[in-house]
């Protein structure tokens, strides 16, 4: 191979290899830009939107809405469909939104529908069901309790933004949301909280007046999960003691204060167990599922209302 001949070839093996370098960066960049696709898919929450047949309309308009703050919001598209297609669904689906009306509430197969929603809201490790009122139509006493957004009075666009937060802010939690067992009535100057129990692996939304204490957050967090003070048996010989603390951000959250805390905070529960036998106390510890068999038994019993089947 003379000069000439020598000088084409390194020449052709420098095109090839820079070929090859830009072939193996384009599939690296290829393969990076699926993954970010994939992440932003699976970070978009699927929201079904139900609603009685007259109030398509109304559900169009909220879907075109929560599409536009990142969410991945369908309708049921046959009327009628099949109970084990509306399970599917269900199953599918991160939340589901109820469009409640006159026309809904008088549907047979509506009630059907909100009503399975409601038991997979209850089966679930999370909060489900969420409720946008048409008008003022009365709800049932399933879901008299439960918050409502008025669509009259706070307006499409208001009404997706709060979805979109409150599913957010769920997400961001870490854990599994579900409503508090026994909620506090919300009023105008109420401040929206999680609750997050590490040891239960599960967080609640509770509500408490804005300008609440420590001591006021405590009271609202025992009655609305309805925590145990005390686990006895043989006649009170033998008893766990359970004690709670709240804190914000690791730090513990002052009694007599002010608790100043944003809207959607997340606060953490931390529960310790102190038992007791025949001759007095005999061990102070956290709460952890590593406790003894028989004693893990007792405490997933006393605190079944807070952990729903999975």
């Amino acid at each position: 191979m003379n000069r000439s001949e020598d000088e084409e070839f390194d020449t052709w093996l420098e095109q090839a290899d820079a070929d090859l370098t830009a072939s193996v960066e384009a599939d690296l960049d290829a393969e990076a830009a699926l993954t970010r696709i994939k992440q932003r898919t699976a970070a978009r929450p699927r929201i079904f939107v139900s609603s009685a047949s007259v109030d398509r309309r109304a559900a169009e308009l909220l879907r075109q809405h929560l599409s536009e703050t990142g969410s991945d919001a369908f309708l049921d598209e046959v009327p009628a469909t099949p109970e084990e297609a509306v399970a599917q669904t269900l199953t599918e689906s991160d939340y589901y939104v109820l469009l409640w009306s006159e026309a809904f509430a008088s549907s047979p197969w509506m009630k059907a529908e909100f009503t399975a929603a409601l038991a997979r809201t209850f089966s679930k490790r999370g909060s489900f069901l969420f409720i946008v009122r048409l008008d003022d139509s009365p709800l049932p006493p399933l879901l008299a309790e439960r918050r409502c957004l008025d669509v009259v009075r706070l307006g499409w666009q208001e009404v997706a933004a709060q979805l979109a937060r409150a599913w957010h802010r769920d997400r961001a939690v870490g854990l599994p949301v579900r409503p508090a067992p026994h909620p506090n009535p919300q009023d105008v100057s109420s401040s929206s909280l999680y609750v997050r129990s590490r040891d239960l692996g599960v967080a609640f939304v509770v509500s408490v007046p804005a300008q609440a204490t420590g001591s006021e957050l405590m009271e609202v967090v025992r009655t609305g999960l309805a925590l145990p003070d005390v686990l006895s048996a043989l006649d009170d010989a033998i008893s766990m003691r359970f004690e709670y603390r709240l804190t914000y951000q690791g730090e513990p959250i002052p009694a007599l204060a002010p608790l100043h805390l944003p809207d959607g905070a997340t606060i953490d529960l931390e529960m310790a167990v102190e038992s007791t036998g025949p001759r007095g106390p005999y061990s102070q510890r956290e709460f952890r599922d590593e406790s003894p068999s028989d004693e893990r038994l007792s405490l997933a019993a006393l605190f079944s209302h807070l952990t729903p089947k999975r």
